[in-house]
């Protein structure tokens, strides 16, 4: 039997979280310490690690909505408990402040970006134990300032003081925001009149603190701040809480509210306060946050979940949080490489083609947008259409192939539910009759029937072909190279409309596509052989493990329901008396618009937090597929959670067929 040893703890702790595997390692590597007091205390720290955060649990998806699974008291009997104190005082960062980063020391990787050094989160680090040193060694306090740290870092680094520490206040404002829940609570008791002050425990000076409580929207200015660092005591010690005291005064009645179990509870109860804990953000929602090798991704997109969903006042429906949790940072995370991918491949437009493609062009128009988009009406039964002309194989895959293993409809059925009934009268001439079912056993002879009438085919379509023409010349002219975005997967969409340009149209110009993930399928090989078609998440040679946990069932259904427009589905173009071409559509059940437009307005709200603090921090920063797409695919594969949300959904698989013969979720999949 294999014996777990160190190195079995380390692969486990660095594959899982790498703030995890940092801690570990610095108590693995204090050469402070005996060696098996290291060992003892590295192991004991990584078994915690293992049984709290369930690593041996297959999923890390909530079992219902995670705003619900911290559980805070309301505002109101918040405020009428605090009222009768006297002097109420707040802790800053994680009570009325929030950071969107899921590990505060990670504002130093922000900052050596703007910086542009390398290393400089654990320089930084270090000059703040050297400040620390200095100070106690000049019994001078705890806790130095932060011009203090960076005149250390000028005198190792030789980096201008003023210029560092501008550029870590910068990244300090673009990630805090204010806490809703205890703004509420601090307006109301500056309404009632009441006395607040702000303590402490932080490097940042008085002023830095009331520049941040300003800027997350908090009225200071009869608020008092203490800081540890300017004050000379901290909170953790208690001897900032007497200092208030001898400030403020001894006979009132003071209470504490923050996060900190030990500094601003334990310590503040020792003081003679009273004192009121509020959990972490980050504590609450950590269990649910994917952790990968790409910290300062995870960091940004996992802090604005736990800021968002765990404050206590978030006020989303289950569908909006869901699409706000897992699809907000799918859609920015796509559109940011979407726009790498423009300008790898010198694209002039990009042809976000309906359903699928819908909202990710209108959050491309508002924060991407480096080269333009346009969403193109199509669907994989009306591309079938006007592409017969050139070769009926798309028309096959997509219409008459799935029928034939189903074995449910008759030939004259199926004729008449793809436009064809005239051909009905046709079939006696192949030896086939209209009430003959099809399936596998005469698959061949219709095939070879329709190959016969080929142009007959083409003829029925004409109007529809001739209305294409004009529909995609439009879209295409003054460009050389198009990328036509879509959901996956096996890229329908970019064959139909690449195989109509360039074979039909003899467009001049290059196609290739875009999705988020690709299938491999008859239908495709080429494409992806020959560079046509890009994936930001998996293809069967990209991420694989994505690949072989995607799950081309109800995994794909839930993704094209998401990113759905609100609108139904495309049946045939159209020519009208002037000529011109116009849209026939199917239709779509009221419901499933609902459920669109309600998921879709969480999407909208992640990518617009999203894509302002990145704008404010004026970085970029990439988001790795693995860092969206693996807790996107834990929840998708909690059947009994997604049928809460998506079961009352109808879906039609099959291209041709109209929602009138549709199908719920609960239906299909339970």
């Amino acid at each position: 039997m294999k014996v777990f040893g160190w190195n079995d703890f380390t692969e486990l702790i660095a594959g899982y979280n790498p703030y995890d595997y940092l801690t570990y390692t610095e108590l693995l590597y204090d050469y402070g310490k005996k060696a098996w007091v290291r060992k003892m205390r590295a192991a004991v720290y990584a078994l915690s690690r293992i049984y709290r955060l369930g690593m041996y649990k297959r999923h890390k998806h909530p079992p219902a909505r995670e705003s619900a699974l911290c559980k805070r008291c309301s505002t109101q009997e918040i405020l009428r408990t605090l009222k009768s104190f006297d002097v109420i005082s707040f802790d800053v960062f994680d009570t009325l402040i929030l950071r969107n980063l899921l590990d505060p020391r990670d504002i130093f990787y922000l900052t050596g970006m703007k910086l542009g050094i390398s290393g400089f989160k654990e320089l930084r680090e270090r000059a703040y134990r050297e400040a620390v040193r200095r100070k106690k060694a000049q019994s001078q306090g705890e806790d130095p300032a932060l011009p203090e740290i960076y005149e250390i870092i000028r005198e190792w680094q030789g980096l201008d003081a003023e210029t560092g520490m501008d550029a870590e206040l910068s990244a300090e404002k673009a990630v805090c925001r204010d806490n809703p829940y205890w703004h509420e609570v601090f307006d109301g008791l500056l309404s009632a009149g009441k006395q607040i002050v702000v303590a402490t425990d932080m490097y940042l000076p008085e002023k830095v603190i009331r520049e941040l409580l300003a800027h997350c929207g908090y009225e200071i200015n009869q608020v008092k701040v203490f800081a540890s660092c300017t004050a000379g005591a901290s909170k953790r010690s208690g001897v900032l809480f007497k200092t208030i005291k001898q400030v403020i005064g001894n006979e009132k009645r003071y209470i504490h509210i923050g996060d900190n179990e030990a500094a601003d509870v334990k310590a503040a109860r020792q003081a003679g306060w009273s004192a009121l804990h509020y959990k972490d953000v980050h504590g609450a929602g950590r269990y649910y946050r994917h952790f990968s090798k790409s910290i300062i991704a995870d960091s940004v997109c996992g802090g604005i979940l736990d800021t968002e969903l765990h404050n206590g006042r978030t006020e989303m429906t289950a569908l909006e949080e869901f699409g706000f949790c897992y699809y907000g940072p799918l859609a920015v995370g796509y559109c940011g490489w979407l726009a790498k991918l423009a300008a790898d491949k010198r694209i002039d437009k990009f042809l976000f083609v309906s359903r699928d493609g819908y909202l990710l062009r209108e959050i491309w128009e508002k924060h991407f947008a480096t080269v333009p988009g346009e969403y193109v009406v199509t669907s994989r039964h009306a591309l079938t259409q006007i592409n017969v002309q050139e070769g009926l194989e798309l028309f096959l895959q997509q219409n008459i192939i799935p029928q034939a293993r189903k074995h449910a409809l008759s030939m004259g059925a199926l004729l008449h539910k793809l436009q064809l009934g005239e051909m009905i009268s046709l079939l006696p001439t192949d030896g086939l009759r209209e009430d003959m079912v099809l399936c596998r056993e005469n698959l061949s002879d219709f095939i070879s029937f329709l190959y016969r009438q080929k142009h007959e085919i083409g003829r029925i379509y004409g109007d529809s072909i001739l209305a294409a023409e004009k529909y995609f010349y439009s879209a295409v002219e003054n460009c050389d190279r198009v990328c036509v975005v879509d959901i996956g997967w096996l890229g329908t969409s970019c064959l139909g409309i690449h195989d109509f340009l360039k074979k039909h149209m003899g467009w001049q110009g290059e196609v290739i596509g875009a999705q988020t993930g690709v299938e491999c399928g008859e239908q495709n090989i080429e494409f992806l052989a020959g560079d046509k078609i890009y994936s930001y998440a998996f293809t069967p040679d990209l991420n694989r493990e994505l690949y072989r946990n995607h799950g081309f069932d109800l995994c794909s259904v839930v993704d094209e329901i998401v990113f759905s427009a609100p609108e139904p589905s495309l049946r045939r173009y159209g020519l009208d008396r002037d000529g011109q071409p116009y849209f026939e559509f199917m239709q779509e059940p009221d419901k499933n618009l609902r459920i669109v437009n309600e998921v879709q307005n969480g999407v909208r709200k992640y990518a617009d937090r999203y894509c302002s603090l990145v704008q404010n921090l004026g970085l970029n920063i990439s988001i790795p597929a693995v860092s969206v797409y693996k807790p996107l695919l834990d929840v998708l594969h909690n059947r009994r959670y997604i049928m809460e949300l998506f079961g009352e959904y109808e879906v039609q698989r099959e291209t041709a067929f109209d929602m009138e013969e549709g199908r719920t979720l609960k239906e299909i999949y339970e």
